[in-house]
């Protein structure tokens, strides 16, 4: 008698798709949490600059976060 396979090959590549995507996005969010720290100072000496790189990068994270959830990135 053949044991079934828990996964089947299709499962286990969605499975590591999923995993790459998710490792990506908690790294972005680590680098998006630094950039909030380094655009908190900057708002002291440069403040149109400091705001819109603040703006291109929340604006990054909503949309990665958006492809994640939906899953639009397969």
């Amino acid at each position: 008698m053949k044991a079934s396979a828990l996964f089947s090959v299709q499962h286990f590549k969605d499975l590591c798709i999923w995993l790459f995507w998710l490792s990506a996005y908690a790294a972005f969010c680590v680098l998006f949490t630094h950039l909030l720290k380094q655009l908190w100072a900057l708002l002291l000496d440069s403040t149109f600059e400091a705001a819109f790189s603040m703006l291109a990068a929340f604006i990054a994270f909503i949309c990665i976060g958006i492809r994640i959830v939906t899953e639009k990135w397969r």
